[in-house]
């Protein structure tokens, strides 16, 4: 690690500890970088329909201009469906064809979830994330061949296990000599068939050292809610009804600011995360509420800039190619 890297790390951690993950090359997550955003179906249905999706969505994170922070999720199977006859994917070998096909194409980041230990090693040829699903997070045989490919490895919390039971997640990982890990929040049992989200968890994690991130829409599910297949309460997942491009004057250069806002067509403005259109999935990254604020009153903005004494100056920050914070002005 670079010495100027190490230092900035030092000076911004929690707990005393530095929280750093490294996707790609060019692509980080924790102290000090932009967001990070892992989208795209559940599972791969066809090669036709992943493409489509991953060109929708890169095309929603491009008009956001942040299509640097985008990571494209699939799986190639799920193993862990309520019933049998449920559908699974097409499997590792077609899967990871179709997943490969997306990488080449569009040039994104891949990441797909891995069951088996025998998995791994066929994955990290094309995924650049391994995802450890929420019921296999303390399968240690698991983790450490995830781990054990070099790969990043994003571990999603079972819904059984408290914040910092994770610390032992983050251990096996390192002891495998990977220290590239994440955690995922994806809801905790709350009685049958429903979850909670604790967000206090968010930061308890983010303590262990690794970059936490939150699954709005898993942590929505209402698991085996509908008898042979899992529910969900879709309509507390906020999504925009269309999308526009910020205006100049209320965004910067895509390397000064993290986040945008956008407007919808009845001119309401909507969370700072990027949102994709209803057929798509629908996620909430940079706002923990995800809430709408209401719409404000003519000349409300420019009333309250123009007050007395009012600090008015955009704070600007620039970031390299990884996104880690480089500098003030």
């Amino acid at each position: 690690m670079a010495a100027g890297l190490r230092d900035r790390l030092r000076k911004a951690t929690i707990g005393g500890m530095a929280v750093h993950a490294s996707i790609t090359p060019y692509l980080s997550a924790g102290d000090r970088c932009r967001p990070v955003f892992f989208v795209g179906p559940c599972v791969i249905e066809s090669r036709t329909h992943t493409l489509k999706m991953a060109k929708a969505i890169k095309a929603v994170f491009e008009g956001l201009e942040v299509a640097d922070r985008l990571v494209f999720k699939s799986s190639f199977d799920k193993a862990n469906r309520s019933a049998g006859d449920s559908f699974r994917g097409p499997g590792i070998e077609k899967g990871l064809d179709v997943l490969s096909t997306v990488k080449d194409k569009l040039d994104l980041p891949i990441l797909t979830d891995v069951h088996e230990v025998e998995q791994c090693e066929l994955a990290a040829e094309v995924a650049d994330v391994l995802q450890v699903p929420a019921f296999l997070c303390r399968q240690t045989d698991l983790i450490v061949a995830a781990a054990r490919t070099g790969r990043a490895v994003n571990v999603k919390k079972g819904q059984f296990l408290a914040p910092d039971d994770c610390a032992q997640i983050v251990a096996k990982c390192r002891a495998a000599g990977n220290s590239n890990v994440l955690l995922t929040e994806r809801g905790t049992t709350f009685g049958y068939h429903n979850l909670v989200v604790d967000f206090r968890g968010l930061p308890m994690m983010r303590a262990l050292g690794a970059p936490v991130i939150y699954d709005a829409t898993h942590s929505l599910q209402l698991p085996g809610g509908l008898g042979k297949e899992t529910g969900g309460a879709r309509q507390y997942a906020p999504r925009s009804r269309g999308l526009q491009r910020p205006s100049a004057s209320t965004a910067t250069s895509s390397r000064s600011t993290t986040t945008r806002r956008t407007r919808s067509p009845t001119g309401r403005r909507s969370s700072p995360s990027p949102t994709c259109r209803s057929s798509f999935p629908t996620f909430s990254v940079s706002t923990l509420s995800g809430a709408r604020r209401p719409a404000e009153a003519p000349g409300a903005r420019s009333a309250r800039v123009q007050a007395p004494g009012t600090n008015v100056a955009r704070q600007h920050v620039r970031y390299d190619s990884s996104g880690m914070l480089q500098a003030r002005k």
